[in-house]
């Protein structure tokens, strides 16, 4: 009788050797569906008062997700807003690394590039989007429409 303990690889060349194969078959998939793996988001509020976001000066985090990083570009497209007289800015970093321009709310950030240089692939990244309010007394709003790989 085996047990679910006599699956576990033994030592890290067998670990190594798993995650290859699994590599192997999601290249497989991918040759003939180019978009099999990828996330999507689910449809998200209208309503920009219930957006993530902030009234701070400082740039602050306001909305984040992890991802397994991976050797190919990253798309996003973030819709941006103000209320009550306010202006802002917004951008988004990976890690701890600014990774996109930094746009002038109320602009739509549309932006495709490889992460940042440095990365390490394979590992979970934190992508972070980032706002600031750089007037007024409003609230800088921004909210994520769009994230995925691309070639």
């Amino acid at each position: 009788m085996t047990s679910s303990l006599d699956r576990l690889p033994r030592e890290p060349g067998d670990l190594a050797r798993r995650v290859a194969a699994l590599e192997a078959a999601l290249d497989r998939l991918r040759a003939a569906v180019p978009d099999a793996g990828d996330g999507l988001i689910a449809p998200q509020d209208a309503d920009t008062t219930r957006w993530p976001q902030t009234t701070s000066g400082l740039w602050t985090g306001i909305s984040r997700c992890q991802t397994i990083a991976r050797p190919r570009r990253l798309r996003m497209v973030v819709a941006t807003a103000a209320t009550g007289g306010g202006a802002g800015t917004v951008r988004v970093s990976i890690g701890s690394t600014v990774w996109s321009p930094v746009i002038t709310v109320p602009q739509i950030l549309d932006y495709t590039a490889a992460l940042p240089a440095g990365t390490s692939l394979g590992i979970p990244v934190s992508i972070t989007v980032e706002a600031l309010r750089t007037s007024g007394a409003g609230t800088v709003y921004a909210q994520t429409l769009l994230i995925g790989w691309t070639d």
